[in-house]
């Protein structure tokens, strides 16, 4: 059926020969094809595909070093490419100036690339425990943090089983806890058992190195020392993570590194070898890189799914500082963000179409260094460990203070549109669905973000008013609602710094919650126009439907060491109750996902 499809389109191609345009009409002599029923000695013909992307590309590279005259277009068949290793696109992946590179879903199939591998063999254990051995984790060669049956997120085995710990003392060096009650028994040191500790804004995630029912000792210090607002205190919720005796519930599972055995607890009368169990094996699924003087050009990615990105917890320790990057402490000048599932480093001209990103640990996708004019567009980024997408994605020393070194490096023009980003943060927390820094003249529009512990957009990294690369940002028409679920203190759009030239309008914010458990004041908005925040046109904004209760502070736009005259304001609706104002209901037409992705992203007509 797949071959008899791919024959099909090679003679609509034929007719069309000749037709060449941006949207990826190609030529058939430009045409290669991939299955999973293919085979890498083959051809790469409709009759004869390749059996791997891997395989595709070096045949797309034969062409593009003879130079490029016509698109090329690589039609990914229906099924599953499970990754052995990173898919790496550089400079020879791509287009030029004049023609295209693009991978793309064959029509009418579904394509996944998945950086997972199937769990199977599972035997019948003892206490009503399943086990199965995994060679490669007892070999030292694989450890996962997330375990999935029929694509759901299992939880690990968690203490105590529902709320929390409360923190009573913390010893000086900030390794050791003690609890208002007593802890377990058990030593939970060198178990890969983790203590979570929650602040106002991020966590903190530590392996235990000892414990005993009077406390506990971590690994490494936890929270990131010398900020009060990130470091461990009394009075802070908690929580053990992952442990054999933890594993109490049904959907509870442990890893065992020593041994290398997978235990999992099933419901009454499941057998697990009858549900596809998968755990990720990559951190990350694609790396698209190029260098300042030859960037990736004009190369797209349309219609893949792209699922299962393992996250580790850092040597250090994993302490947020803000926006899922994390570090030690105030002294030291050295931060980090969370690693992305999809990676795109001094790209021009390349685009992310209608793909679907989710079930992975760390980030979704990182727009990076000396990116320019790239798009995302129409795709849904859902069960994400952190934040859905960087633009700005930084990987150098102490981003807190900041700046790109060249101006050749400053992400510029890129846009994120029409995306469905829902339920991120679920490891890390801290997390934005989309968060821009240090860019210049970003475009995050049309989106809808949603279902989230922390915030909705945010944009600026710096803590002052001096003037960066960080300007002229658009954040129009956006639906951001059902956020601040857990944390506190940001909102459905949260900025920072000195923003020349940017612009927040058309969008409607709603739906801004309480946070649950974090630790602090509760102080959760519309719009929290945070420190040094200076420099926005805000018009059309619509903010409705703000959570209230006696010991909370949930406002429309809130200011902090910022200033109203700071900003323009034209036109907005401003109000705390949940009953949408009639400017709501217009603006509801317009703002979120475009028309024309909203049948392929919600399912609507």
């Amino acid at each position: 059926m797949l071959r008899s499809s791919y024959t099909l389109l090679v003679v609509v191609l034929l007719l069309l020969a000749g037709v060449l345009t941006q949207a990826g009409t190609l030529c058939a002599e430009d045409a290669f094809y991939v299955s999973p029923d293919g085979d890498d000695a083959n051809n790469g013909t409709a009759q004869q595909p390749f059996a791997t992307i891997h395989r595709a590309q070096a045949a797309v590279r034969q062409k593009t070093e003879a130079g490029l005259k016509d698109d090329i277009v690589v039609y990914l068949g229906g099924g599953t490419y499970c990754l052995e290793k990173t898919l790496r696109f550089g400079p020879l992946d791509g287009g030029n100036s004049e023609h295209s590179v693009t991978y793309v879903a064959a029509a009418g199939e579904k394509v996944t690339i998945s950086g997972g591998r199937a769990i199977r063999g599972w035997k019948r254990g003892k206490g009503g425990l399943w086990t199965v051995t995994l060679p490669d984790v007892k070999a030292g060669k694989w450890f996962f943090r997330h375990l999935y049956a029929e694509g759901k997120r299992l939880p690990r085995g968690r203490y105590p089983e529902e709320g929390f710990l409360k923190i009573k003392s913390v010893s000086r060096d900030s390794k050791t806890l003690q609890f208002t009650e007593p802890l377990p028994e058990r030593n939970f040191g060198g178990q890969d058992t983790e203590v979570v500790v929650v602040s106002n804004w991020s966590i903190s995630r530590e392996l235990i190195a000892q414990s005993s029912p009077a406390e506990l000792t971590a690994e490494t210090q936890i929270g990131w020392v010398g900020h009060s607002g990130c470091m461990a205190r009394p009075g802070l919720s908690a929580f053990l993570e992952n442990g054999l005796s933890l594993v109490t519930k049904p959907g509870m599972w442990y890893l065992d590194r020593k041994s290398g055995t997978l235990y999992y607890r099933p419901a009454d009368g499941e057998d697990p070898n009858r549900r596809p169990f998968v755990a990720p094996r990559l951190e990350q699924l694609v790396d698209i890189e190029g260098t300042p003087q030859h960037p990736v050009r004009n190369l797209a990615i349309q219609g893949v799914e792209f699922v299962y990105a393992n996250w580790l917890i850092p040597e250090i320790g994993y302490d947020g500082l803000q926006a899922c990057y994390y570090g030690t402490t105030v002294k030291e000048p050295d931060c980090f963000a969370t690693h992305v599932a999809i990676e795109m480093d001094y790209c021009d001209g390349c685009r992310i179409d209608k793909c679907r990103i989710g079930r992975i640990g760390g980030s979704g996708i990182g727009v990076g260094a000396g990116c320019r004019d790239n798009r995302i567009s129409g795709c849904e980024i859902y069960d994400i460990g952190a934040s859905g997408v960087n633009v700005g994605h930084m990987k150098i020393k102490n981003p807190l203070q900041a700046d790109w070194p060249s101006p050749r490096g400053v992400p510029t023009n890129n846009e994120v549109v029409t995306y469905d980003i829902h339920d991120w943060g679920l490891r890390t927390r801290g997390a934005h669905g989309i968060f821009d820094a240090m860019t210049r003249d970003t475009k995050i529009r049309h989106n809808e973000v949603a279902r989230v512990p922390y915030g909705g957009i945010a944009t600026g990294y710096r803590w002052d008013t001096q003037r960066t690369s960080q300007q002229g940002c658009l954040i129009e028409y956006n639906d951001v609602h059902e956020v601040m679920l857990k944390l506190n203190d940001s909102g459905c759009l949260y900025t920072l710094g000195f923003q020349p030239g940017s612009i927040i309008r058309g969008n409607l914010l709603h739906g801004v919650r309480i946070g649950g458990f974090a630790g602090g004041s509760i102080c959760n908005n519309g719009i929290f126009l945070d420190e040094g925040s200076k420099g926005f046109l805000i018009e059309d904004n619509v903010i409705y439907d703000l959570q209230q209760q006696p010991n909370a502070r949930n406002m429309p736009i809130r200011f902090h060491r910022s200033k109203h005259e700071w900003h323009i304001w034209i036109n907005n609706t401003f109000q705390t109750d949940a009953i949408p104002p009639e400017a709501a209901k217009a603006l509801a037409e317009k703002a979120g996902i475009e028309p024309a992705y909203r049948k392929l992203l919600k399912g609507e007509n």
